[in-house]
């Protein structure tokens, strides 16, 4: 038997519904409706109208208007289709129309219809006895959610929030947490440390610590190393003690004034320019348009009195060796001596020089960490730190789930995110990215919910093999079936054997363990994957991936619009508005969704049994398997032939209760019967790339039954 808490799981059938893209509630007019302030927060927001294509070059930024009241509106529509559960994609305020990037989870976004809606939803779904899950993404968030902002002005708990890159600073080079540690001290600190330690190398007295708040920090160091030997000899004579702030202030002034007169900025912006084209490998670009660049407010200016602002908006890999030239005394020299050069004819030998050098120096790995130092200290308003981000996506920051207050915010205190809405009646979620979620966060959050929704249902988005991922009392029921969508289109492609795709679908089932199986997801489509119809333009063949679907172990997953015979390519194609023209509709792919939707609920064998593999024992181009239950009459034998011939094979059956003489009828074609032979074979006569699902018809013989009520009763 299965698990009590989830047993009800296996006879679902899935609906994916994108809320943008489903339906407009009847509260608006379309007009109306995409008019709202909500559809305005954002300058780079584009609203369309229902009946246009996405546009990649919009992508996350446009917005058609489906909203919560609209899928209320539709809720007939879907019950009559024999959908029992929605699953819906993130409903949380977020800047993009997906909302995998939260700034709030805790608030269902406006253009959904908000709170009021998503409880107006779970009232009407339930009264139904139909179910709800919602996606969540626990792995990310977006760069403007309240937590990662405060993180950048490294403010506590929320530091802790996240994740540093890999070479972040150990602790002894941490900006301190310290409210009275100024920018101006940790300048200084950059100072006495890296431009000091190469003046003192040069056999002269370093420059002393500064003064706390300091005016002589306004100097840009490394523009006075770079540009001007004559400043550089005079920052050296101003190494002393400051009688007082004026006298310090009036040196560093004099400094500024004689740079302004310089004729060198044009050469310091072919460093500069060099520097950046190192940074964006393969890549021309013009510097200024460089979206690193242009998310950091222009720092890069046209004169280099902010050189260093402008360089540290590179990949750390260009700015550490930078670096060198104020920690390396040979190297400086290396500039000194084309003073008076053209540096265009001479700057990329000399830089890669100065890069070979610096990469054997010992300070190499020091620099990088002081360098991640600086980055946070300059730009404590604009997302400074350096951090992990979803596949190095920046504007999605990855949580650090290991984090016990983030974890308490997420799912263990009463008012947290999970506990939250399944206060409220949802009844399951699926976890966007579950691998990097991860093995010990899933169990974390089934062991603190266990007790008080012992019911909640987790699924988790695995793109590939996923036995580790389920258990059904301490990680994931079930997962999104990405093995068995992946098996199923190369199979149907041509570019996998028959062997291979049974062997497949048998790993998976005897992987997720027979209830793991039950409860996990088979795909064929999703908001992430092109829609089967532009995947495969044969109806046949599509009409063998939806047999296999709805009986191979699993639940029918039917992304929204595919039973209408909707098309689409990748991300964000397939994303277009769900069509509500009937006129506009394939009925016939609507009635295979209902036939098939109709069989599955009749059959018991086909929504909860087990499953017995028997395509890799034939020679023909054919997934075939058995589906049974404890019932001896509850049993399936399923065929479906791939290829442009009819199948025709003898294949035994390793079934105890399918006896000699029993017929079986096609559910696809009741007229057509086939009987079991002596020793528990059966002679298949299958069309080309069609499909069969026999069951046993009992009535073939008169006054006698093969599954005698004594043997049924015994059960």
């Amino acid at each position: 038997m299965m698990n009590k808490d989830i047993s009800w799981l296996a006879s679902q059938v899935i609906y994916e519904i994108f809320p943008d893209r489903f339906a407009i509630g009847k509260r608006y007019r379309p007009e109306e409706k995409r008019a709202l302030p909500c559809y305005g927060r954002a300058t780079d927001y584009v609203v369309r109208d229902w009946q246009a294509r996405p546009n990649p070059l919009t992508g996350t930024k446009e917005f058609f208007g489906g909203d919560l009241y609209g899928i209320i509106d539709r809720l007939n529509y879907l019950q009559d289709l024999g959908v029992t559960i929605l699953y819906l994609t993130p409903l949380f305020f977020a800047p993009s129309n997906h909302k995998y990037d939260t700034t709030d989870f805790l608030e269902i976004d406006e253009q959904f219809g908000g709170k009021e809606a998503l409880v107006e939803l779970i009232h009407a779904l339930h009264a139904r006895k139909m179910y709800l899950f919602l996606d969540i993404a626990f792995n990310h968030i977006s760069d403007t959610h309240p937590w990662f902002i405060a993180a950048t002005r490294n403010e506590q708990p929320y530091r802790n929030f996240f994740i540093p890159s890999a070479g972040f600073l150990d602790d002894e080079f941490r900006f301190p947490d310290a409210p009275d540690f100024s920018l101006d001290e940790f300048q200084g600190l950059f100072s006495v440390e890296g431009l000091c330690k190469a003046i003192a190398s040069h056999g002269v007295r370093p420059l002393p610590a500064p003064a706390k708040g300091g005016e002589w920090l306004k100097i840009d160091w490394l523009n006075t190393l770079l540009t001007d030997h004559g400043l550089y000899q005079e920052l050296l004579s101003s190494a002393q003690v400051w009688k007082s702030k004026a006298e310090e202030k009036g040196a560093f002034e004099k400094l500024r004034v004689q740079y302004e007169k310089t004729g060198h900025k044009e050469d310091l912006k072919s460093v500069v320019r060099f520097l950046m084209e190192r940074a964006y490998p393969g890549e021309t670009p013009k510097v200024q348009d460089r979206p690193l660049v242009k998310r950091l407010c222009g720092k890069i200016r046209a004169d280099f009195d902010g050189i260093i602002e402008g360089i540290v908006t590179v990949p750390e890999n260009s700015v550490a060796w930078l670096n060198a030239f104020i920690q390396i005394p040979d190297l400086y020299e290396q500039i000194i001596v084309n003073k008076g050069k053209t540096l265009d004819q001479t700057i990329q030998a000399t830089l890669e020089t100065l890069k070979a050098k610096y990469d054997k120096s010992q300070g190499a790995a020091e620099l990088a960490r002081l360098n991640r130092s600086l980055l946070e200290a300059l730009y404590p308003q604009e997302t400074p730190m350096s951090y992990q981000a979803w596949q190095g996506y920046q504007p999605m920051p990855e949580l650090n789930l290991m984090e016990r207050e983030l974890q308490g915010r997420l799912y263990r205190h009463e008012d947290s995110v999970l506990q939250h809405y399944l206060r409220l009646g949802v009844d399951g979620f699926r976890f966007d990215a579950a691998n990097d979620v991860g093995l010990k966060t899933i169990e974390d959050i089934r062991q603190a919910l266990h007790e008080r929704f012992p019911h909640a249902v987790f699924i988790g988005e695995l793109t590939t093999y996923a036995g580790d991922w389920i258990d059904q009392e301490r990680r994931f029921h079930g997962v999104m079936n990405y093995y068995l969508h992946g098996a199923l289109s190369a199979w149907l492609k041509g570019e996998i054997s028959s062997l291979q795709v049974n062997l497949t679908v048998n790993e998976y089932y005897q992987g997720y363990g027979r209830e793991g199986a039950l409860c996990s997801w088979n795909i064929l489509s999703s908001h992430d994957t092109a829609r089967l119809k532009t995947l495969f333009s044969d109806e046949k063949v599509r009409t063998l991936a939806l047999i296999s679907q709805f009986t191979l172990p699993g639940l029918p997953f039917i992304y929204y619009g595919e039973e209408i015979g909707m098309e689409g390519g990748p991300d964000p194609d397939c994303r277009r508005p769900m069509v509500w023209d009937e006129t506009l509709w394939d009925s016939s792919t609507l009635a295979l969704y209902r036939r098939l939707l109709a069989i599955r609920q009749e059959r018991a064998e086909l929504r909860e049994g087990r499953f017995t593999m028997l395509g890799h024992k034939m020679v023909s181009d054919a997934l075939a398997f058995l589906r049974y239950t404890e019932k001896i009459n509850e049993v399936a034998l399923v065929v479906i032939n791939r290829s442009c011939a009819p199948l025709q094979e003898r294949v035994f059956l390793p079934h105890a209760h399918l006896y000699q003489g029993l017929r079986l009828k096609d559910l696809l074609a009741p007229a057509q019967t086939f009987a079991i032979e002596s020793g528990g074979s059966i002679a298949l006569d299958i069309p080309a790339q069609a499909a069969a699902i026999l069951v046993p018809d009992d009535t073939a013989f008169v006054n006698y039954d093969f599954y005698k009520a004594r043997s049924l009763a015994a059960q």
